[in-house]
């Protein structure tokens, strides 16, 4: 994960977490969180095919949520 695409991550993290995501906010992060490989294609096609994902969606949050602290733990060890 780069630079860029942690401060975005961590930016849609925190709107969902506070409550004033919109929907299409929420599909960026998960978006994101396949493009770099932290969800696998099957996941995220698991979530796009659910019409009522909210308790994926919120599996894929903590996902996100662990990936931002790795990010984090990483770069304080470099």
């Amino acid at each position: 994960m780069t630079e860029q695409q942690y401060q975005y991550l961590y930016n849609l993290n925190k709107k969902i977490n506070d409550g004033t995501s919109s929907k299409e906010d929420k599909e960026r992060y998960v978006k994101v969180l396949r493009d770099t490989n932290i969800i696998t294609q099957e996941q995220y096609n698991n979530y796009e095919s659910q019409t009522d994902n909210n308790n994926l969606f919120k599996a894929i949050l903590l996902v996100g949520a662990f990936a931002l602290v790795a990010y984090l733990l990483s770069k304080n060890n470099e």
